[in-house]
């Protein structure tokens, strides 16, 4: 099983508590459900690619070279061999002795009440890797064929697909030039309206993409 927060709850938890707020990680590009960045919840799932993985660099996606492929594949061949074993999710909390005896009495009580918010999902294993690796082997090949035809956005077509490439392991840093491609494509207001990113306005056989700029630029 691999367990995930629900983000809405889970952030309205930190707020009543008076904390400060997390970093939330929306896996995959999902809207409601991923990982929290804090002092204290921890995702086990990370553990999977925790230092075992390096992503490839835009140029390398762009050419689609060895480099790409190997080091995708190999996300791939971890989320593989993860299937077999279980990811829950952990939270702690820190309190004065005053505060932790004042809790105790009560401490089953509000512990049921957390679990029946359902603040966490539970997805089995299998279900929830082979979900990701197939999506990361569909943009793999979407890249694969850009790299082939070099449509006239195969600059930015790149840039996306490598950030939803590592969306789905990592809660990655957006450079300028992405930024640009997922304000043009309503990044944001789409995922939060589908639950997932999507791009239905690909053009399966000429790549080319409603609402995103020309630029088919090598050196990216």
């Amino acid at each position: 099983m691999v367990g995930l927060w629900n983000l809405t709850k889970v952030d309205a938890s930190f707020a009543q508590a008076g904390t400060n707020t997390p970093h939330l990680f929306n896996v995959g590009t999902l809207a409601d459900y991923g990982a929290v960045s804090a002092e204290y919840p921890i995702n086990r799932m990370f553990e999977i690619v925790l230092g075992n993985i390096q992503f490839p660099e835009n140029s390398d996606a762009y050419a689609a070279n060895g480099t790409f492929h190997a080091r995708i594949n190999q996300i791939i061949n971890l989320y593989t061999d993860a299937k077999q074993s279980s990811y829950g999710v952990r939270d702690e909390l820190q309190a004065s002795i005053q505060a932790v005896k004042a809790l105790l009495p009560v401490a089953k009580q509000k512990m049921a009440a957390y679990v029946n918010a359902k603040t966490v999902i539970w997805i089995p294993s299998r279900i929830y890797f082979d979900f990701w690796i197939r999506r990361i082997q569909e943009l793999k090949f979407l890249q694969t064929s850009v790299a082939n035809q070099r449509p006239s956005n195969a600059c930015n077509l790149t840039l996306l697909n490598m950030y939803l490439i590592k969306t789905i392991v990592t809660n990655p840093c957006e450079d300028s030039f992405t930024r640009f491609v997922l304000q043009d494509l309503n990044f944001q207001p789409s995922s939060q309206h589908f639950g997932i990113f999507f791009l239905p306005i690909l053009h399966c056989h000429t790549l080319a993409v409603h609402q995103m700029e020309q630029d088919d630029d090598s050196v990216i």
